[in-house]
């Protein structure tokens, strides 16, 4: 920690006569002054480069924790012509707890089909209806039936069925997994 400035020479002239130089004492007390001024400058930049690689450091540590915590699965599926069901195998690992699917039409699907129910084995909705098979249709949680926070036994498969007809040659669906990692036993 630096010295502490001694007060300011208050009882002491500043100049002899006008126009002179600084009497001794208050050349001696500017000096102190900008002497701790250019080490609190130095110790406010080595701050400030701590600061910044602090930040650094907690932007990569939160990015690790959110993939960590919060992994994701994305997979574009393409129409295959007359199928009544595409499939997205392997979402989530198993063991994992699966927190829940979004999905969006990345391309608008041809044929007779009048939407889509996007679900599981289980819950053939879980995920959301699309009454509309057009490029942008959109399904997030607020369309769920089903909740997440479900374990899969084994690996997760998402199911997207056609509704009124089967997928004709064009289209595709992609559906994005949100889920937990498995928990470990104890060492």
């Amino acid at each position: 920690m630096p010295d502490l400035l001694a007060p300011a020479p208050t009882r002491e002239a500043v100049v002899l006569r006008p126009g002179d130089l600084l009497t001794r004492p208050w050349q001696r007390w500017l000096e102190d002054l900008w002497r701790q001024l250019g080490t609190a400058e130095a110790d406010l930049g080595a701050l400030q480069t701590q600061v910044d690689a602090l930040a650094a450091d907690l932007d990569a540590l939160e990015a690790l924790v959110a993939a960590l915590v919060q992994p994701q699965t994305t997979t574009l599926t393409v129409a295959v012509s007359g199928a009544a069901v595409l499939t997205f195998p392997a979402m989530a690992p198993a063991g994992a707890t699966v927190r829940g699917v979004t999905w969006s039409v990345s391309t608008t699907f041809t044929g007779a089909l009048t939407g889509l129910l996007v679900g599981d084995s289980v819950v053939g909705d879980r995920w959301g209806q699309a009454s509309a098979v057009s490029a942008g249709t959109t399904g997030g949680s607020a369309a769920w039936r089903g909740p997440g926070g479900f374990t899969v036994p084994s690996a997760y498969t998402v199911l997207a069925q056609a509704v009124g007809d089967t997928f004709g040659a064009a289209g595709a669906l992609t559906c994005a997994c949100t889920w937990w990692p498995a928990l470990l036993p104890p060492p």
